[in-house]
C-alpha cells in the first residue's frame, strides 16, 4: 500500500472518529479563507482607485499629451463615446506636508 493512500485512510479514520472536531476544523478554515478573500478585496480597492473612480465617472477618461494634433481622429476609435479639447495647460508642484509633486492645471470651460 502506498504512504498517499495509507496517510489519506488514516486521516478519514480520524475524523470519523473525531466529528466535532474535524467539523469545528472545516468552519475555521472556511472562515479564515474568507476573511483573506475579504481582505484581499478591500486592500486592492484602497491600493487601487482607478477601479472606483473609474466606476464613479462612467468609464475611463483618458488626457492624450500630443506637441500636435493627433494623427488618428481620437472620437472615430471604438469604445471612444466623446472627445473635447484642445486644453491648454500649464505644469505646477503641489506641495504638503513636506512633499512636492507634479500636476498639471487645466484651461477647461465651465461647460463641456
Amino acid at each position: 500500500m502506498s504512504t498517499t493512500r495509507a496517510g489519506s485512510r488514516w486521516i478519514r479514520a480520524d475524523l470519523r472518529a473525531r466529528k466535532g472536531q474535524a467539523v469545528l476544523t472545516v468552519l475555521v478554515v472556511a472562515g479564515i479563507v474568507a476573511a483573506l478573500i475579504t481582505a484581499a478585496t478591500l486592500l486592492e480597492d484602497g491600493t487601487n482607485p482607478w477601479r472606483s473612480l473609474s466606476a464613479q465617472t462612467d468609464g475611463a477618461h483618458v488626457w492624450v499629451y500630443t506637441d500636435d494634433a493627433p494623427d488618428v481622429a481620437l472620437d472615430r476609435i471604438d469604445g471612444v463615446t466623446g472627445v473635447a479639447g484642445p486644453y491648454r495647460s500649464a505644469p505646477v508642484t503641489v506641495a504638503q506636508e513636506g512633499k512636492k509633486e507634479p500636476a498639471s492645471l487645466r484651461a477647461m470651460p465651465a461647460a463641456p
